[in-house]
């Protein structure tokens, strides 16, 4: 398996508005293996503006997005996400 060795910009907007969110507003995303995607927000206030506290630093938020219930048919055993697969080196 290979990784790649950088994204570009788009392909990091891409995958935030694929999540439904403002790329303005995202400050990170983490794939938790259990809990689902961890999004980081800086937070708005009723008018829409970005809500400072402290000296200059955004307030910010942290939004879990769970994952499905039951994972599609792709995820199912005896593919790359069956802990048996050779991805985890068995």
């Amino acid at each position: 398996m290979t990784f790649p060795s950088s994204i570009t910009h788009a392909q990091k907007l891409a995958a935030v508005r694929a999540l439904g969110l403002d790329p303005i507003l995202v400050k990170g995303v983490a794939l938790d293996a259990t809990e689902g995607v961890l999004v980081t927000v800086h937070v708005r206030d009723t008018r829409g503006r970005i809500i400072v506290q402290g000296k200059d630093q955004a307030a910010e938020a942290t939004l879990v997005i769970p994952y499905a219930t039951e994972p599609p048919a792709r995820y199912q055993a005896g593919t790359y996400a069956d802990p048996d697969a050779t991805i985890f080196g068995k």
